[in-house]
């Protein structure tokens, strides 16, 4: 697959845990490269938490488990919603040398995200009520009963930008010039959930209740910040116990392609969860070319020399912070002229016309 340069891309959105450009395919349809760069908040709250950025950065196992979930989900999603939510179709995943970043190829929507709610907005063309209601409520309850405890968050439970993750899909008899147009109640209306990968673990919860009675519970049981984590015992029972209703919903086929990819899943998210903490920084400065495969091998059979250089490192950050910081500063009061200044503040103070002049 083909690597243009990052000024040939066409960015089409970003969010915590990646970038997304727009691509084509070897036919010259539309598709979507998302490439998980991550921003540097979400790295700083990884670094704490886990040790590396985001493993969908330098992890190959983290990646083909998310292709797998998504695989995985595409099924249980239609056999959930019917035509009321699906999943963009996964392409492939690859290594992307621009970036120093994985990157995964899917379907492109064509459609928009939810407006928000104005005070003139008609109720029964309230979206954003209906997406909650309808779509994000009941997709979280299904998750959680079939084991999908990490992606609850995608999903939107407790998540204050979740509305993000998912697209109305356009009719193809509306007009998409119109980007604020409602579907009237008589159009068919079909949401797409597009962003399944998490920038942080689930453990910032707009509502506190939300991180006490459900993420910091899953964590524990899982024993690691929650990030996308699939309960794969679970998982099993719940689809042995659905099997006929899938099956008689969906098809026979379609049961057989979700047990395929749930042994992808079961494989390589347990590759990606066995990596040491300190292994994880190591192969995330491997990915970025910061050392070389010999100084790797040297770091994970001594973690303390490798966290003496990470400690290093961020002092030697913070100095030059704070050495910028101070010069701004420094570069700010000799443009104050503080005799100019005094007088003013004594003027303001005194002067209603002065006042009135600043005032206007």
């Amino acid at each position: 697959m083909t690597q243009p340069s990052k000024t040939s891309l066409e960015a089409v959105g970003k969010g915590r845990s990646a970038e997304v450009f727009l691509d084509h395919d070897e036919h010259g349809n539309k598709l979507a490269r998302k490439i998980f760069t991550g921003d540097a908040a979400s790295k700083l709250i990884l670094f704490l938490l886990t040790g590396s950025a985001n493993p969908y950065t330098w992890c190959e196992a983290a990646m083909r488990t998310a292709v797998a979930r998504r695989r995985i989900l595409a099924h249980l999603v239609q056999y959930w919603f019917g035509d009321q939510l699906r999943l963009p179709h996964t392409e492939d995943m690859s290594w992307n040398d621009q970036f120093n970043a994985f990157q995964m190829r899917s379907e492109l929507i064509d459609g928009r995200h939810c407006p928000l709610r104005g005070p003139y907005t008609p109720e029964d063309q309230n979206l954003i009520r209906d997406l909650v209601n309808d779509i994000m409520k009941p997709l979280q309850k299904r998750l959680t009963e079939s084991g999908f405890d990490g992606l609850v968050w995608q999903a939107g439970k407790g998540n204050p930008v979740a509305a993000n993750n998912y697209m109305l899909e356009y009719n193809r008899d509306t007009d998409h010039s119109d980007t604020n147009a409602t579907p009237s109640p008589s159009q068919p209306k079909r949401w797409v959930w597009i962003d399944l990968e998490s920038g942080v673990p689930a453990m910032f919860a707009i509502n506190p209740l939300a991180t006490l009675a459900f993420y910091l519970p899953k964590s524990i049981k899982h024993r690691r910040f929650l990030f996308d984590d699939v309960d794969i015992p679970k998982l099993k029972n719940y689809l042995q116990q659905n099997q006929a209703d899938i099956e008689s919903t969906l098809s026979i086929d379609a049961f057989e392609s979700i047990q395929r990819h749930l042994v992808e899943l079961e494989c390589q998210q347990n590759i990606w969860r066995t990596i040491k903490r300190h292994h994880r920084g190591i192969q995330y400065a491997l990915s970025q070319q910061r050392i070389s495969e010999d100084e790797a091998e040297h770091y994970k059979q001594r973690p303390i020399r490798w966290y003496t250089k990470l400690a290093a490192k961020a002092s030697l950050r913070a100095a030059k912070s704070v050495a910028t910081g101070c010069r701004r500063i420094g570069r700010w009061f000799t443009k104050l002229r503080p005799i100019r200044m005094l007088h003013h503040t004594w003027m303001f103070m005194s002067s209603q016309s002065f006042r009135s002049h600043v005032a206007k």
